[in-house]
């Protein structure tokens, strides 16, 4: 269940109060597990946890390709993942900490690192794509609108008609989310546009560079590490998106 009733007491400024139905959005854990070692527990609405599980091991670094997974299964709040080949989880915990704290210091980013997830060039998007992509993203965000409480992405490939949407109560989840949807319908992410509701920050630039996604855009403000993250990886970013304007970083 994505959102519960509850029961509110609404208090106005004139100090009167009336007792409401209410709708908040649900929060749970869930645990990804990779070769039996437990690798991340995430925060998360209880919805599309395989397209979860599968797109923050590819953001993350731990996978590049959906083939790269041997088998996976999946129960109430856990997922395991075994993969073809054995992955060192301690070393990309390390250097995930390392990229995401530099990302943040212009003068102290690892350049060789970020370049190594360099974007293949390609052309700038019509602003219309930009547009009404934001406007799908703003009319999937129905649990939004109910409760609130959630976050919003969108992945669409420029090359057809194939566009995935998701909600979760944590705005990189449903940035994975959408990922690991792309993954798992084996659509080209190099040619995909990413929008999504929350904070332009380095992580989350950095699950597109990771995930090859050529142009990130969102309806708020990019951070001065996730602009960095875009002019070191090559994304085109923008920000601020909204019915009839947008900053291009």
């Amino acid at each position: 269940m994505f959102r519960e009733g509850v029961k509110v007491k609404r208090v106005s400024n004139d100090g009167s109060t009336r007792i409401l139905d209410d709708k908040v959005a649900v929060d749970t854990p869930f645990c990804i597990f990779v070769d039996d070692l437990p690798f991340r527990t995430l925060i998360s609405s209880p919805e599309k946890l395989r397209e979860l599980a599968l797109g923050h091991l590819l953001t993350e670094g731990v996978i590049k390709h959906i083939n790269d997974i041997e088998e996976e299964s999946f129960s109430e709040g856990r997922a395991e993942i075994h993969l073809k080949k054995p992955v060192d989880l301690t070393e990309i915990g390390f250097e995930r900490e390392r990229l995401i704290t530099t990302a943040c210091n212009t003068e102290a980013v690892d350049g060789s690192v970020l370049e190594e997830l360099r974007i293949d060039e390609i052309e700038t998007p019509n602003p219309k794509i930009i547009f009404d992509l934001m406007r799908a993203l703003n009319e999937e965000s129905t649990n939004f609108k109910a409760t609130g409480g959630t976050h919003s992405a969108i992945l669409s490939c420029m090359d057809d008609d194939f566009t995935a949407s998701t909600e979760d109560v944590g705005r990189h989840n449903a940035v994975d989310k959408v990922i690991g949807s792309g993954l798992i319908h084996g659509i080209p992410l190099n040619r995909c546009i990413l929008a999504c509701s929350g904070r332009l920050s380095g992580d989350m630039v950095l699950k597109a560079a990771r995930s090859g996604i050529p142009v990130m855009c969102s309806i708020s403000a990019p951070l001065l590490s996730g602009i960095r993250v875009a002019e070191k990886t090559g994304i085109k970013l923008y920000g601020f998106v909204r019915a009839r304007r947008f900053n291009k970083y």
